[in-house]
């Protein structure tokens, strides 16, 4: 029954992305959420002491990343909150992505995991990762963690997980990084579970660029990508003083609003915000 029932529940997280978010999120995204919030079953349902079935805790041979949770995966009890980034613009070789996030509560683990649909191997190839991103979290005290129980990066799979059973106070730093994408630019999706706070808030603006608007006869479609997750927000109208927003909510570094309800043969002035 486990693959029909999380079959379903992919759909449903689906759903809450696009209902509650204001998004549609890649597949990578769908799974990278679940296997962040799933439920570690270490040491296991069965038996006491060394009968019990789990080797160790979650990445292992036994449990995968673990029992799904949608609870845990999108409406996680306080004080864990949700962080995540689908970042559709990707990465090349020696690129890199840096995010930081603030932890204020340390009653409870951190745990951030990194997924992305790997371009398709050869069929003869004894490798089958083909765009090898690298997960790292370093701590405030500069501690760095490597995903999957390594003591290094990881270069077998496509999804690496990071668990902190005991974070600190403090901004944590996590970076993606392209280790070898010899078919990029490769998407990723990334996502956090922990006591988030806004003990050092983030004052320094996202850097926006690459504006553009796709026009058809009723609608357009604005994009731009920022430096860094961030909200995104049209302002329209057909004067200079527009009057009208469209604003989705979520955060991203790859931003495509729709506008849609246009007057055909109508010159619209608009500008975004980040």
């Amino acid at each position: 029954m486990s693959n029909p029932l999380t079959a379903g529940a992919a759909v449903i997280v689906r759903e809450f992305f696009i209902q509650h978010e204001g998004i549609t999120p890649s597949s990578a995204m769908v799974k990278a959420s679940m296997m962040n919030g799933a439920h570690d079953m270490y040491p296991g349902q069965y038996g006491t002491g060394s009968t019990q079935e789990q080797p160790s805790t979650r990445p292992n041979s036994v449990e995968g990343w673990g029992r799904v949770d949608l609870g845990n995966t999108y409406l996680p009890s306080a004080p864990v909150q949700m962080k995540y980034v689908d970042e559709g613009t990707g990465l090349n070789t020696n690129g890199t992505k840096t995010y930081s996030w603030d932890v204020s509560d340390t009653s409870v683990p951190m745990h951030v995991t990194l997924a992305w649909t790997d371009y398709p191997a050869s069929t003869s190839s004894s490798k089958q990762l083909v765009n090898d991103l690298d997960l790292t979290v370093q701590s405030p005290t500069g501690t760095t963690y490597y995903p999957n129980h390594l003591s290094g990066a990881d270069h077998t799979n496509n999804v690496e997980t990071v668990d902190i059973a005991s974070p600190v106070t403090g901004t944590y730093t996590v970076t993606v990084k392209g280790y070898n994408v010899p078919q990029g630019p490769q998407a990723f999706a990334l996502v956090g579970h922990a006591g988030f706070g806004t003990s050092a808030p983030d004052t320094t603006p996202p850097v926006i660029s690459g504006v553009s608007a796709n026009p058809s006869y009723d609608s357009a479609t604005i994009s731009w990508t920022t430096d860094e997750a961030a909200t995104s927000t049209v302002e329209y109208g057909t004067s200079s003083s527009l009057g009208l927003t469209a604003s989705p909510s979520g955060y991203a570094t790859n931003h495509s609003v729709a506008l849609s309800g246009l007057a055909a043969q109508t010159t619209y002035y608009y500008r975004v915000r980040s």
